[in-house]
Order: C-alpha cells, then structure tokens, then sequence
C-alpha cells in the first residue's frame, strides 16, 4: 500500500476519503482503512471498488468487494 500521499495530505490539514481496491490483493482494503484510522487525523469516510468493467462476469468481484469492505468496517 502506498501511504505517501495521505500523510501528505495530512500533514496540509486535508479532509480526506480513503479509497481502495480488491482487484490486486483482497487484504489492500482493510490494511488500508487501519493504517488511516490509526494515522490520519481528517477521514470522512472510505471507498472501495473493484477496478473492473461493469459487467455480469464480474459480478462477482463486485459481491467481494462488499465483503472486504465490510470486513474493514468491521474494524472500526
């Protein structure tokens, strides 16, 4: 996961909405919303999608996608 870019934005007082995938690696997602709610101060909320065409062969990334982001809200 890169964190560059949110620590910047941190640091300028940015809000901030995190967003993430499952496309490559299915633990991207949680790792990312921990390593944000344990770092960044201004998080309005998170996003996550699949980076796949909306189409019916995917549709089962997508029903994935809302278990990975469920599973990281879980955390909070």
């Amino acid at each position: 996961m890169r964190v560059k870019g949110f620590l910047d934005l941190n640091e300028l007082g940015f809000d901030q909405l995190p967003t993430g995938s499952n496309f490559m690696y299915p633990e991207n997602f949680p790792h990312m919303v921990d390593f944000c709610t344990k770092n960044i101060k201004n998080v309005l909320g998170y996003m996550c999608f699949p980076c796949r065409g909306c189409l019916a062969k995917y549709e089962h990334e997508y029903i994935d996608c809302a278990d990975v982001f469920q599973k990281a809200y879980s955390q909070l």
